[in-house]
């Protein structure tokens, strides 16, 4: 009676031991393994700004100029297919003659300038000068500023450029004129 009661429980814990090695290998086989192509993107920031009074430029010089942006920091962003902004994939930050690069999966991605994520009244303050030069939109300009990417872009091999169109004396800020005195 002894002999069949082992036989019987070595029987029964074999097929505990098989049931669970079979379980493990269904669920390794239905684990899907996220292999996302990757590519490198590189990024070349650059102002286009024009020529804001003062000196006559010299006629050799193209205007606008193109100036490289340094020590730019951007907040990258994923877009869900409707191109809505997801989640925060990297913060990059260009170097001294405006590039930066990083990997990333193939996709559709977004730029932020770090301060638009501040709430709006912070973001305003930041935005606005004391000054009699300067006229500021209403509320909603800045709101609609604040929510616009910078720039929307595709993950591939190419290089992307993001080109910044600043105006004399306000830069590319769209909520403001400037109505103060030019260089003479």
């Amino acid at each position: 009676m002894k002999i069949l009661r082992k036989e019987i429980l070595m029987g029964f814990s074999n097929f505990i031991f098989a049931g669970f090695v079979l379980m493990g290998i269904n669920g390794c086989a239905d684990q899907k393994v996220n292999h996302k192509e990757t590519v490198l993107v590189r990024f070349e920031v650059i102002a286009s700004q024009p020529h804001c009074g003062g000196a006559a430029p010299d006629p050799s010089m193209v205007y606008p100029m193109m100036v490289p942006q340094p020590n730019q920091e951007l907040l990258v962003f994923s877009t869900d297919l409707n191109g809505n902004r997801k989640e925060k994939i990297a913060t990059i930050k260009t170097d001294d003659e405006g590039n930066a690069s990083i990997q990333l999966p193939l996709g559709n991605y977004q730029l932020w300038r770090p301060d638009k994520m501040l709430i709006l009244k912070e973001f305003t303050t930041l935005n606005t000068k004391d000054s009699n030069f300067y006229e500021y939109k209403n509320e909603s300009c800045f709101q609609q500023w604040k929510d616009t990417p910078d720039l929307v872009f595709t993950a591939n091999t190419e290089t992307v450029k993001w080109v910044r169109k600043m105006k004399c004396y306000i830069g590319d800020h769209p909520c403001v004129t400037y109505n103060g005195p030019y260089a003479p």
